[in-house]
């Protein structure tokens, strides 16, 4: 964000995601890597892949905590 001149605690409320850019799918498959923040450490985080229900999956990172908010979430 900071290349955008947004910093991170510059996004109080909903209404400042529309500050944000939109992602691209393609930008996306073509370079997850990078738009994963400099402060995640991915030696951590469990690599999956999505289901690719809209064609090609994307790559997803997980750390434990996310894991165990997705599971929790998912047993709702």
């Amino acid at each position: 964000m900071f290349r955008l001149g947004i910093a991170p605690d510059q996004i109080q409320c909903a209404a400042d995601l529309a500050r944000l850019p939109i992602i691209d799918r393609n930008d996306l498959r073509r370079d997850p890597e990078y738009f994963i923040s400099e402060r995640v450490d991915t030696r951590k985080c469990l690599q999956l892949l999505s289901s690719g229900s809209c064609g090609t999956p994307n790559t997803l990172w997980h750390d434990a905590a996310s894991l165990f908010q997705n599971a929790a979430h998912g047993e709702r």
